[in-house]
């Protein structure tokens, strides 16, 4: 006899750690092209990796952040200056 199909309620749902999922989305990469020219060098533009991965972060309910470390202010001859390490998670 042949496999009977699967009913939706005996369907395994797998659930993902974020380390998987974030493989899963370097797979579907094919590659980013330096095309951005700045200060002598070219570079990958924020943009171009942002729509490359944007279908598959939304797909797996990944949220990119930004955080800012250690923040200070501090008043230059144009007016006041922000500095900080940037912390992607």
């Amino acid at each position: 006899m042949g496999d009977l199909p699967i009913a939706p309620t005996q369907m395994r749902i797998i659930k993902k750690n974020i380390y998987q999922k974030l493989v899963e989305v370097r797979k579907n990469i094919k590659s980013f092209k330096k095309d951005t020219p700045e200060y002598n060098y070219k570079y990958v533009a924020g943009t171009q990796i942002l729509s490359l991965i944007k279908e598959d972060i939304d797909r797996l309910g990944i949220v990119l952040e930004t955080h800012l470390l250690n923040p200070t202010v501090e008043k230059s001859e144009k007016g006041y200056l922000r500095k900080s390490n940037i912390k992607m998670i």
